[in-house]
């Protein structure tokens, strides 16, 4: 299914990127307008990484 597929590629990234203690999810949007899946991942990197949700996207 096309959304594991996107969590296993999200975690891949996170490793790679050394992050800890953060585990990506994904949810549908209440308004099918901003896509199909949403995740809260930038906002929750925003402290360990010390940028910007907009940039870490």
């Amino acid at each position: 299914m096309i959304r594991d597929e996107i969590l296993k590629n999200l975690t891949i990234v996170l490793e790679k990127i050394s992050v800890k203690d953060v585990s990506p999810t994904l949810e549908k949007p209440a308004n099918s307008d901003f896509g199909d899946y949403s995740t809260s991942v930038a906002l929750k990197l925003t402290k360990q990484l010390k940028k910007s949700p907009l940039l870490i996207a």
